[in-house]
């Protein structure tokens, strides 16, 4: 008959069972929630300083997980001043900053599931036929920017706000 000392006696190794039971499920959570970041991860791209194609990933610096080294459509980009970025493929982005010169060199369409910006002196051409720029959120022109926009069809869902030229 066990002693009756006033303290309550557990029976040990179901308890130990129940404690390596929850830092598994812990551990196994954290784990989860590591691979989703990673699976969804989003980068902040910024042209290199010579320019280049959009699909070359030595046209960009990056900060951020990225799989291929070249924006897609969860990342963030950024084209600086004096860089030419030419698009080649149908390509997709979140937010897009307009800093130099986005160049369409080919029938080709730049979906923008974000904002566009454009600053500075800025520049959106085309050189033919068949462009398209898609931006799903709002066109700003910023205030004392110069902005150049030269495409076939240029299509905006959200607001266009522009104090620039």
């Amino acid at each position: 008959m066990p002693k009756n000392d006033g303290q309550i006696h557990l029976n040990t190794e179901i308890v130990g069972f129940k404690r390596v039971s929850r830092h598994i499920s812990y551990a196994l959570a954290i784990l989860c929630i590591v691979w989703t970041q990673n699976l969804y991860a989003q980068a902040s791209f910024q042209s290199n300083g010579t320019g280049g194609r959009w699909n070359n990933s030595s046209s960009w610096s990056f900060i951020g997980t990225d799989a291929d080294g070249v924006p897609d459509s969860d990342d963030d980009v950024t084209i600086l001043s004096g860089d030419v970025i030419e698009i080649r493929n149908n390509e997709a982005c979140d937010d897009i900053t307009v800093i130099g010169t986005l160049d369409y060199g080919r029938s080709r369409t730049l979906t923008v599931s974000g904002n566009l910006i454009m600053s500075g002196t800025s520049a959106i051409i085309e050189g033919g036929n068949n462009r398209v720029m898609d931006v799903q959120g709002t066109f700003t022109v910023a205030s004392g920017a110069t902005a150049s926009i030269v495409i076939d069809d240029f299509q905006v869902t959200g607001l266009s706000t522009i104090t620039g030229t």
